[in-house]
């Protein structure tokens, strides 16, 4: 009988071997895991870009406003101005009062 009792205290601390054992081993599924999400990340920046020829028409057409100088730049942000004004309505507003 005590030889048996010898052997479940022998059993006790091979236990929390195992399990320091399986502890290393979970982290290296993760690894792949991690690569994975790399491959993802390549593929975000793929279609980024297609914005990017966006910024080169404004260029352009900056580079087509110096020469029409006259009053196109002027009357473009007056119009701008006037829409968004028409659009909030503070005008109409102001007319109610």
């Amino acid at each position: 009988m005590p030889k048996t009792s010898v052997k479940e205290s022998g059993a006790t601390p091979k236990t929390p071997a195992k399990d320091s054992d399986t502890t290393p081993k979970r982290p290296a599924p993760k690894t792949p895991s991690i690569k994975s999400v790399k491959q993802i990340q390549i593929t975000i920046p793929t279609p980024t870009p297609a914005p990017t020829p966006t910024p080169t028409r404004t260029e352009k057409t900056q580079a087509t406003t110096p020469p029409n100088a006259g009053a196109t730049p002027m009357s473009a942000d007056g119009e701008s101005n006037i829409k968004k004004n028409s659009r909030r309505s503070p005008d109409s507003f102001k007319s109610i009062k």
